[in-house]
């Protein structure tokens, strides 16, 4: 489970038990380091919107998250992906019955 989202679930599990502030606290924390990732790399994530954005696929500057590394860095961005072109519904509940 990625990082962010167990340190959320973790804040609405102890919401119920107790304990709620260790856990804000920490996802506060986090918060906090992707924040900075964020800015420390803001020229990578320019040069990533720079090289790879087109139509299919979007870096946005103000939300990405970052992964360091030595060399670099990894940039998040959106693939577009199409539910129309592999004739399976995006949201199947929704599909009217044939």
């Amino acid at each position: 489970m990625h990082l962010l989202e167990r340190l959320a679930r973790e804040v609405v599990a102890r919401w119920e038990y107790g304990d709620l502030a260790e856990a804000v606290n920490a996802l506060d924390r986090h918060l906090q380091d992707i924040a900075k990732d964020r800015e420390r790399h803001a020229e990578l994530i320019e040069r990533a919107i720079d090289l790879y954005q087109d139509d299919d696929i979007q870096i946005d500057a103000d939300a990405s998250l970052v992964c360091e590394s030595e060399a670099g860095a990894f940039v998040m961005g959106w693939l577009w992906v199409s539910g129309r072109d592999s004739g399976a519904a995006i949201h199947p509940e929704a599909t009217p019955p044939p």
